[in-house]
């Protein structure tokens, strides 16, 4: 072994190292030079006594460098560099900057993994590593951390042939983080499980919930495929030339399905805008809604202090809870006994430790 630095002389030379190198090549999103890598790794593993200590920037260097290597796409080389480390020995605890909450090293460390073994395809082991975190019992998780590791390990799952289970577990998910691109995993299990139309549903509704109308541009194909499935290629086509759209606004190619159903839909693949696109999906998506799930009536029961959450009551005399994204009026708006019509969900109740009834697409009743 090489001689070993004194615990000052470990500390300055990872953070000098980190400073140099590491958050330069940060800076410049490009890997740090691969000598210089094994130079931190050689250091860190021959000369240091303990290079886990509080003040020790080694840790955090060696996940940043995993880290940009993933972004590289270099997933292979991420998990390398990533095997170097002891997450035991990585700090659970999260950070605070200017009031907000952050990610800890253990959990960054967490999610390099997980991404790297997703970008490989590496399913066994990707379900394997989700069961190890959820079983980690001293991190704590910062923005919803754990949910999304619980998300990629349900895409193993399916992906090994569990479809049955990746519903069943992402129905659960969906209570814990009721997100578009859940609600779409879903729909993708359930169209894999033989339920078209309860796919398309969900589909439907991941296509409507709240997300950056450009990031669905794979819901959009998935939507007109499943249209197409339960013989309703009459509304497909604005799903279709969504997807179209984005991909020619990123200069994406064009894949053989979508060319097959363009041509089945008489769909033109140049001349439409994206905004008159995103228009006509938005109305094609209330038709098909208030087809598929119309809305309910219901009564505003109880507005809480807050003045953007409550309660409601439907036909059935049961209450449902809501909050501000389950509006589609403005929180002001609100009052005891509001006639309002609404859908149907569900939501997790933290008290109870269950799911409970809920309510979204919460708007006035006019009738």
């Amino acid at each position: 072994k090489e001689p070993g630095l004194n615990p000052v002389a470990e500390v300055e030379f990872s953070w000098a190292f980190w400073k140099a190198h590491i958050k330069k090549a940060k800076d410049a999103k490009k890997p740090v030079n691969q000598s210089l890598v094994n130079e931190f790794l050689g250091v860190m593993s021959n000369s240091c006594k303990d290079p886990y200590n509080n003040f020790s920037a080694f840790p955090k260097g060696l996940v940043d460098i995993a880290k940009i290597e993933l972004e590289a796409n270099n997933p292979s080389l991420a998990l390398e560099y990533a095997d170097h480390l002891d997450p035991s020995k990585l700090d659970p605890s999260t950070n605070s900057y200017n009031g907000r909450t952050l990610p800890g090293l253990r959990q960054s460390y967490y999610f390099t993994v997980a991404q790297a073994l997703k970008a490989e395809a590496n399913w066994h082991q990707l379900e394997k590593f989700s069961s190890e975190v959820r079983n980690d019992r001293q991190i704590r998780w910062a923005n919803k951390g754990d949910c999304f590791i619980e998300r990629w390990g349900i895409q193993a799952r399916f992906h090994l042939g569990f479809i049955d289970d990746a519903i069943k577990l992402t129905k659960g998910l969906l209570s814990r983080m009721n997100e578009w691109y859940v609600r779409a995993d879903l729909a993708k299990y359930l169209a894999a499980g033989g339920h078209p139309k309860e796919a398309l549903l969900e589909s439907l509704k991941a296509a409507k919930a709240d997300g950056p109308f450009d990031l669905k541009v794979n819901l959009f194909k998935q939507i007109a495929s499943q249209l197409i499935d339960v013989e309703r290629s009459e509304s497909a086509a604005p799903f279709l030339q969504a997807h179209i759209c984005i991909r020619d606004s990123k200069g994406w190619s064009i894949d053989d399905e979508v060319l097959s159903m363009a041509n089945q839909l008489s769909v033109d693949l140049v001349g439409h805008s994206l905004q008159n696109v995103e228009r006509q999906v938005k109305l094609t998506l209330d038709i098909l809604l208030e087809e598929f799930d119309p809305l309910l009536p219901g009564v505003i029961k109880t507005v809480l202090p807050n003045g953007k959450s409550g309660f409601l009551t439907d036909s059935s005399g049961s209450d449902r809870f809501f909050g501000t994204r389950d509006l589609k009026i403005r929180p002001s708006e609100l009052s005891a006994g509001l006639k309002v019509r609404f859908r149907p969900t569900t939501s997790f109740d933290k008290k109870k430790n269950c799911q409970s009834p809920a309510a979204t697409d919460i708007i006035l009743d006019d009738g």
